[in-house]
């Protein structure tokens, strides 16, 4: 499923994102991927890296990059659509 992630967690605390006026929030994982390289365009890490798959899909953030030390750490960011080689791993109806 991941090449570094050992246990995913069910759930994560993402972070605020000031730029759109967004406050933490926490996010259940949806699934797990593997991007080529970091979606952070300051960044651009060759992969490949691995990523989590964040719900509700519609909100940012909905997906997580683990670029490493290497890279940028942990890029959090919303995508149109996850990559096609997701795993998915737990869906439930948000309360």
């Amino acid at each position: 499923m991941t090449r570094l992630l050992k246990d995913i967690p069910r759930r994560v605390l993402c972070p605020d994102n000031r730029n759109m006026n967004l406050g933490s929030r926490v996010a259940t994982v949806y699934g797990v991927s593997v991007v080529d390289e970091c979606l952070n365009p300051d960044c651009n890490q060759e992969g490949p890296l691995d990523a989590l798959i964040l719900g509700p899909l519609d909100r940012w953030p909905n997906i997580v990059v683990i670029c490493g030390p290497e890279g940028c750490g942990m890029h959090w960011t919303l995508v149109g659509s996850p990559p096609i080689e997701t795993t998915w791993i737990h869906i439930e109806e948000e309360e």
